[in-house]
């Protein structure tokens, strides 16, 4: 692999980054603050539609012609798109790298670090992640940017590697969590089927070999199975606190998070629950303080992870089945929201 250092020249603006430095963007805060001193419920509800909504608009991204050799592919996502690069003069067989921007940017952020890695032989694929650049929609979040990403990977991928910024290398960790570790988690369940099996063809039937078999076997592999998604989150959080981003985030969300008695930081360990809770739990080293630790992994399981989707979409069915598909989607977010309502709400109650 060859590394080139790249010129000044060759970065593209960003003009979010413009945007927040603006007496435009110092106008809106003033007016949000004082709204907020007169209702702090209108002040509240404007803030955080302002927060999922990407600064400045996607018009200018928009309003840029696709350069060639690259090539825009519209996937189908959510009721919308999200549009995905390509270059048209590359060969089918080179290393394939995913390039994804940050909030309140775009895909040509990325072609001048794309151009470059086509000219050293790999096959860039550049992403509008939803309510960016070309894709549709307005307004997003890290979850759907999460979704965006494994559908962009079943359909392009997979990749020999991931280039990320910002939040775009948040929403990868989350991806890593499952896609990477998906693979050692099946070593580690093969080879406890495998163990189980070598037990059960050379011992004879008794309860002996249930208790090894069924009992410590299953029991342990219960466990371990989850060490591959800790280790990558393990990796991700150093990443996090050694680049600053975690304190950055922390401070962002403390003010939210103290109205409920939580610290800043346990942030990212209940959005990590939504994954899975035991690698919420073990994300919980990050805060200092044992009071606020304690009660974010006290509140941590009762967001809903993953593993309850299949649980939920079965109650739906079953005790509602003449329910509207909208309806049946309203009642699978009013569970997610019930969950998030009861942790913040045990969260006060424990401070």
């Amino acid at each position: 692999m060859v590394v080139r250092n790249m010129e000044p020249s060759m970065t593209t603006h960003n003009p979010a980054a413009a945007f927040f430095a603006s007496p435009a963007a110092r106008g809106i805060a003033a007016v949000l603050r004082g709204l907020h001193r007169v209702s702090p419920a209108l002040g509240t509800r404007l803030a955080m539609g302002l927060f999922f909504t990407p600064v400045p608009t996607k018009w200018l991204a928009r309003s840029r012609a696709v350069p060639r050799p690259w090539v825009e592919r519209q996937l189908p996502f959510e009721g919308g798109h999200v549009s995905v690069w390509q270059r048209g003069d590359i060969e089918p067989g080179r290393p394939k790298v995913l390039l994804t921007h940050g909030w309140a940017g775009d895909a040509q952020q990325m072609r001048a670090l794309a151009d470059t890695l086509a000219a050293d032989g790999f096959e860039p694929v550049l992403l509008d992640l939803p309510a960016h650049g070309r894709s549709s929609g307005w307004r997003s979040n890290l979850l759907q940017w999460v979704r965006a990403m494994f559908a962009v990977t079943a359909r392009f991928g997979p990749w020999d590697g991931v280039v990320a910024h910002s939040l775009g290398a948040m929403a990868l960790m989350f991806v890593c969590i499952f896609v990477v570790a998906d693979v050692p988690m099946g070593w580690i369940e093969q080879g406890a089927a495998w163990l189980s099996e070598q037990i059960t063809n050379r011992m004879a039937e008794s309860n002996f070999r249930s208790l090894i078999t069924d009992g410590v076997i299953a029991g342990v592999s219960g466990v371990v199975i989850f060490l591959p998604q800790i280790l990558i989150l393990y990796l991700f959080l150093g990443f996090l606190e050694d680049s600053g981003y975690m304190a950055r985030a922390a401070f962002i969300m403390d003010r939210l998070m103290s109205r409920v008695g939580l610290h800043g930081k346990s942030f990212i360990p209940l959005l990590s629950s939504f994954a899975c809770a035991i690698p919420g739990i073990m994300a919980t080293r990050t805060v200092e303080n044992r009071k606020d630790r304690l009660v974010t992994i006290l509140v941590a399981p009762l967001m809903s992870c993953s593993a309850r989707i299949p649980v939920y979409t079965i109650m739906i069915a079953v005790l509602l089945p003449t329910a509207s598909l909208l309806q049946k989607a309203g009642i699978m977010l009013s569970m997610y929201m019930v969950g998030i309502v009861a942790a913040f709400g045990m969260a006060w109650l424990f401070k």
